[in-house]
């Protein structure tokens, strides 16, 4: 059994203690607890108090050395319903991020909306409609949302709460879980918990019975039906290092309108939060069903005010991909900055390499990297080093767990900044970001367990190359093949922490035009490339959609160019496509439907147009000017399945998920990584939509990238934990997936 969880951990919602702030603040103080969380002061929502009110709230519980971990607001509550006035509820939203500002909370509590006699599929899509623009309102303002299994349409179950996350999509949604409202709600609280725990990132304490008419009826923790010590076990266990906050619901439940004297309400809190305290402090992780972190791993992994700057000035560099027109030489002054930081946090410069010339004439190689390495290709590679640095000492591959993360970025570059406990700025979230917040965790792991070094060897790579096409080819790549393999491998990508095993690779397509020109005089001299590109990429949308779609493969019918002038006939041009796809036959099938376009075009050309000067010479020629190239193919997609390795990520809240069902899963360079012996996830903090990677608004929130780093470290230690067990299989007989 583990130490259990601290004092640090521990808050309670404030009104429950008693109404006014003074004593909210001195309760919670006396009690040992770290936070507290705010609901009402003197029975005024948080919302509704006047801006210096807060302000003051603000400086009194900062003076006490408390927080303010969550604010629980009434949007989608009791008080409401799904039908009514949405504007109000947008108001009160607007005006309590104003407040949390001032109190300095990232994090409010919200419900689903009750129902009012509306059907169904309708309450479903308006409490969903509702959600969404909460959450993109609150992502905005750099907040989280967190939904509690209370009242609404996703509180029914677990499904429709899994439900609601995975519809909204958004790192700015997560979860508040009650252990107490199912004896209200009809269902048990521990399998409603194992369902949902991925996305728990703040837990209410409350526990009773039913009556004998099946009503609730609330009691000290430990003591009733909701098995309190079962779930703090199951958070636990599965990582969880974030708050506990006692909601008694004995002398006062605001929904019911119960509201005791102010005299017992204080008296029966304190007992309350004696009695959970002892409870937690008890309640570590259980060895019994898997290896046990060690002691001192309770707390959250903290970026201190040095990592930020050390971050944001990794962001600084300018680091975006030559191919998509950055400096090649950005990327060796960020890999110094990187692997100095690294040195420092405690870890090893293991390799700073990249690869030979001739690396690059093997398959797969996309034709950009060919073209951009043609005639200096040392002096290219040369300035775009890969970087390894690690703890531990050295171990075999099984005895391996190795991070990925790309410093290369896409374009243009966005200056980073910092707006509270947000990050701004290009790499934020893809990918500087997730990488830092990755070796913090590894760092805290070691401190927290020195005797790892003999046990187990962690690496993380930092790689140039993933951006713009690339793939890969010269970092990851060239790293796979060098031996910076591992049991287990994660790609820091920004997954909305969920591991993917499964990733898409792309073949790129381009159909060229290289005939002669003409002008207005003579239009019908030239070959007109307008007219066959723009034919091809009609007939290529017509023969490959269906396909695509019948293979679970995408198609990207992208750029077309030829010219700009009103009175040229422009016979060059070109088109391009890119296609992913999720297995090498879907992948051969598309590459012949690609290459029978090209004849069938002109079939279908001279079918169109048999009498038409447009077209003649171009029909004619056909063969001799209409050509296709494949800028990038032969890659190989990633597809993976490991039950070990996938239990061990989700006991550390990082849950495998099935990106391929569902259309999440995207392209990047961890399909270089696949082998046997080995687990290939790609996982991390934000999401590429949600964060807005790729465009000008990309950010990730600090507490996301200490959550990411806390989960890692978990990670760190229960892969340790793992290896000291004595072997029971052989993992590396395993069979591997195959590509579906």
């Amino acid at each position: 059994m583990s130490a259990g969880v601290p004092g640090s951990r521990l808050c309670g919602i404030g009104d429950e203690a008693a109404p006014g702030l003074e004593s909210q603040i001195r309760v919670h103080s006396e009690l040992g607890f770290a936070g507290l969380e705010l609901r009402t002061v003197d029975g005024v929502g948080i919302h509704d108090l006047p801006e210096d009110t807060v302000r003051d709230a603000a400086e009194r519980i900062g003076a006490a050395g408390l927080e303010v971990p969550v604010i629980d607001t009434p949007l989608g509550s009791w008080a409401v319903t799904v039908s009514c006035d949405f504007d109000d509820e947008l108001s009160l939203l607007e005006r309590t991020l104003k407040r949390a500002r001032l109190l300095g909370c990232t994090r409010l509590r919200v419900m689903s909306y009750p129902n009012d006699g509306l059907p169904e599929d309708r309450w479903r899509a308006e409490s969903l409609r509702r959600m969404r623009e909460l959450t993109r309102r609150a992502a905005d303002s750099g907040v989280v949302l967190l939904h509690e299994n209370c009242h609404g349409w996703a509180s029914r179950s677990a499904r429709h709460t899994v439900e609601l996350i995975t519809e909204i999509d958004s790192p700015a949604l997560r979860l508040v879980f009650d252990t107490g409202n199912g004896l209200a709600y009809g269902y048990e609280a521990l399998p409603f918990l194992r369902d949902v725990l991925p996305w728990v990132e703040h837990v209410h304490i409350k526990d009773g019975d039913r009556d004998d008419d099946g009503n609730a009826v609330f009691g000290m923790p430990g003591t009733g039906a909701a098995d309190v010590a079962g779930c703090v076990r199951a958070l636990e266990e599965a990582g969880y290092r974030g708050w506990y906050s006692i909601e008694p619901h004995i002398a006062l439940i605001p929904h019911l309108g119960v509201v005791g004297d102010p005299g017992r309400l204080e008296s029966a809190y304190r007992d309350y939060g004696r009695r959970f305290t002892e409870l937690a402090s008890a309640c570590g992780a259980d060895t019994a069903t898997g290896p046990e972190a060690p002691a001192g791993s309770n707390g959250p992994v903290r970026f201190r005010a040095e990592d930020v700057r050390w971050l944001l000035d990794l962001m600084a560099e300018n680091t975006v991909s030559p191919f998509e027109g950055g400096d090649p030489s950005g990327i060796a002054r960020a890999q110094e900055l990187f692997a100095a930081g690294a040195v420092r946090r405690g870890l090893a410069l293991k390799q700073r390499t990249c690869p030979p010339a001739d690396f690059l004439s093997q398959p797969g190689v996309p034709e950009q990297v060919h073209q951009a390495v043609q005639g200096d290709p040392e002096g290219f590679l040369g300035a775009q080093p890969s970087v390894v640095v690690g703890m531990g000492d050295p171990q075999p591959a099984d005895r391996r767990l190795v991070f990925n993360f790309h410093m290369d970025t896409v374009g243009p570059h966005v200056p980073p900044r910092l707006d509270g406990r947000t990050v701004h700025g290009r790499g934020a979230v893809d990918d500087k970001g997730p990488g830092v917040a990755a070796l913090l965790g590894i760092a805290a792991a070691f401190a927290e367990d020195p005797g790892l070094a003999h046990e187990i060897e962690v690496q993380i790579a930092s790689v140039p190359g993933e951006e713009g096409g690339a793939m890969g080819v010269y970092g990851t790549r060239w790293l796979v093949e060098s031996g910076v393999v591992g049991r287990l491998m994660v790609f820091a990508e920004p997954t909305g922490g969920r591991s993917l095993d499964a990733c898409s690779a792309a073949m790129t397509p381009q159909v060229s035009v290289t005939g002669d020109d003409s002008t207005d005089d003579h239009p019908y001299d030239g070959h007109n490339a307008t007219l066959a590109l723009s034919l091809l990429a009609c007939s290529l949308t017509d023969r490959l959609a269906p396909i695509a779609e019948r293979l679970g493969a995408k198609v990207c019918v992208a750029g077309l160019h030829t010219g700009m002038s009103h009175n040229r006939v422009y016979g060059s041009g070109r088109l391009r496509l890119n296609i992913a796809y999720y297995d090498t036959a879907a992948a051969a099938e598309l590459a012949r439907a690609v290459e029978e376009s090209l004849p069938a075009a002109r079939a279908e050309l001279l079918e169109r147009y048999p009498d038409n000067p447009v077209a003649r010479r171009l029909a004619e020629d056909w063969t001799k000017v209409v050509r296709l190239d494949w800028l990038k193919r032969s890659l190989p997609p990633l597809a993976n399945r490991d039950p070990e390795m996938e239990a061990l990520l989700a006991s550390c809240g990082l849950p495998r998920h099935d990106g391929v069902a569902d259309g999440s899963a995207f392209t990047c360079d961890a399909i270089w990584a696949a082998g046997p012996g080995r687990y290939v996830v790609t996982c991390g903090p934000g999401t590429l939509d949600g964060n807005g990677a790729h465009t000008p608004t990309e950010h990730v929130r600090l507490d996301d990238l200490e959550t990411y780093a806390t989960r890692c470290r978990d990670l760190v230690l229960r892969f340790g934990a793992k290896a000291r067990l004595p072997r029971t299989d052989d993992h590396c007989s395993r069979k591997e997936t195959p590509a579906r």
